[in-house]
C-alpha cells in the first residue's frame, strides 16, 4: 500500500495515457473486471463470482502495474482496441476519457464514469455478439439455464453510493432498456436531485422506449446532458439479418421519435453507432447516408473482436474497392486505405460457424444479405470440416 501511494504521489504530475483505471470500471455479467470494457483479456478473472470492492480493484496488483504502465505514458498490450481505432481514424474510449482530466486524483480512485452491467439481458443476438452480452445468444447457445440469463454478482448499491462523485452515467448492455438498474439509477439521482450536474448517455439498440410504465423520453427530462446513440450496423433487411429479424421497422420508427424529441433541446445529442466488419463493409454506408441530412451524429468503429470479423480477413482487391464505395466519407475511407489484408481462415472459420448457428433465427442468408462480401464467406466455408481447423 505505502509503495503504492508513493508511486501515485511521485507521477502525480504526469498524464497517464490513459485515465481508465482512475475514474471507471468494468465488470461482465459473468463478473469478470477490468479498467475499462475496450480492454482485452481479463484482468481480474474472478471465477468465483464474488462481489469485489473498488478498494479492491484499486489495490490489486495486478491494477497497480498498469496504472504504473500508463504513468509511463505507454499503453499495454490489453489496450490493442483504442490503438486500432485510433490508428484507423475513429475515436477510442481513450481519447473519450481524456474529457474528464479536470476530475482526476491520481492517488485514488473515483467513480467519474459510471458504467454498471446488470445483466447479458437482451431481446437480439446481433451476429458479432455472443452469450456474455445477449441472453438472446445465449438461448440459442444452450448456455445459462432457461433464460439465458447471467445476473451481475456486484451489487449496484455500491455504485449508487458514489454518485456524487459520478460526472457521467453511462448506460449499456445487453440492451440496457430491458435492465432494472438503469431505471433505478436514473431514479435516484432524480431523487437525490443530481442530474442537474450529471451527464447521461445510453447506447441502445433501439427498439424500445419504454419499459413498463416507465418512459425513457420522461425519465430523462433534467439532465444536465443527454447523449443517446443508437446502435446501427447496417439497415433494413441487412438490419434483419444482421442483428435480429422483424426488428428494424420498429428501430427506424424509434429513431423519428427520439430525433423529434431533441429538436427543441439542447441539451440532447442524438448519434447513430455503426461497428464497421468485413460482413457489412459495403452496407455500413447505407447508415451514413441515411442519417447524413439530419442533425444526428455519426459514429464508428471496427470490429476488432472477433477477429474472424474484422477488416484484415477481407482479400486486398476488396479494401481497395472499399476505398472507392466510401469516397463521399473520407475518413472512413482513409481507414480502408490503410487496412492491410492478412485473412486468417482460422479465425474466420470460427465465426462462420456461429453465423450459421444462429441461421434459423433469420428470414434470409448470408448471401441475400450481403452479396458483395459473400465470397469471403464461401471461401471459409469450404474449411468448416477441415479437421486442422478445429
Amino acid at each position: 500500500m505505502v509503495q503504492n501511494l508513493t508511486l501515485m504521489q511521485n507521477n502525480s504530475n504526469k498524464k497517464p495515457a490513459c485515465y481508465a483505471p482512475w475514474i471507471t470500471t468494468y465488470e461482465s455479467a459473468i463478473g469478470k473486471i477490468n479498467p475499462c470494457c475496450e480492454m482485452q483479456g481479463w484482468m481480474l478473472p474472478n471465477k468465483e463470482r464474488k462481489s469485489i470492492s473498488f478498494e479492491e480493484r484499486w489495490n490489486d496488483p495486478a491494477m497497480v502495474k498498469f496504472r504504473e504502465t500508463l504513468l509511463t505514458g505507454e499503453l499495454p498490450d490489453g489496450c490493442g482496441n483504442c490503438v486500432h481505432n485510433e490508428k484507423n481514424g475513429a475515436t477510442s474510449l481513450r481519447q473519450e476519457y481524456d474529457s474528464f482530466e479536470e476530475h482526476v486524483e491520481l492517488d485514488k480512485f473515483k467513480l467519474i464514469h459510471m458504467d454498471y452491467r446488470e445483466s447479458n439481458v437482451c431481446n437480439m443476438s446481433c451476429k458479432m455478439c455472443g452469450s456474455s452480452l445477449s441472453s438472446t445468444h445465449a438461448q440459442i447457445e444452450g448456455v445459462y439455464g432457461k433464460t439465458g440469463v447471467m445476473t451481475n454478482p456486484h451489487n449496484l448499491q455500491m455504485y449508487l453510493d458514489r454518485l456524487d462523485e459520478v460526472q457521467l452515467v453511462q448506460c449499456l448492455g445487453g440492451e440496457p432498456m430491458l435492465t432494472e438498474s438503469m431505471w433505478t439509477t436514473i431514479k435516484e439521482v432524480k431523487r437525490r436531485g443530481l442530474e442537474g450536474q450529471l451527464d447521461i448517455s445510453i447506447v441502445t439498440n433501439g427498439s424500445l422506449l419504454h419499459k413498463n410504465e416507465d418512459s425513457l423520453i420522461d425519465i430523462l427530462e433534467g439532465f444536465k446532458y443527454v447523449d443517446i446513440a443508437v446502435s446501427i450496423d447496417c439497415i433494413g433487411d441487412q438490419h434483419n439479418y444482421w442483428r435480429q429479424k422483424n426488428t428494424w421497422a420498429q428501430i427506424e420508427e424509434n429513431c423519428k421519435i427520439l430525433y423529434e424529441w431533441k429538436q427543441d433541446k439542447e441539451n440532447v445529442n442524438c448519434a447513430v453507432r455503426t461497428a464497421i466488419g468485413w460482413p457489412n463493409a459495403y452496407a455500413a454506408r447505407d447508415v451514413f447516408d441515411k442519417f447524413k441530412d439530419m442533425d444526428v451524429e455519426q459514429r464508428w468503429n471496427l470490429v476488432s473482436y472477433p477477429m474472424g470479423l474484422s477488416l484484415p480477413m477481407l482479400p486486398q482487391e476488396d479494401l481497395e474497392k472499399l476505398v472507392e464505395h466510401w469516397k463521399d466519407y473520407p475518413e472512413v475511407a482513409d481507414m480502408f486505405a490503410n487496412t492491410v489484408s492478412s485473412p486468417n481462415v482460422f479465425e474466420t472459420v470460427g465465426e462462420i460457424i456461429k453465423l450459421n448457428r444462429i441461421q434459423e433465427n433469420r428470414d434470409m442468408t448470408f448471401e441475400q444479405a450481403f452479396p458483395e462480401t459473400v465470397h469471403v464467406y464461401n471461401n471459409a466455408s469450404k474449411h468448416r470440416n477441415n479437421p486442422y481447423l478445429g
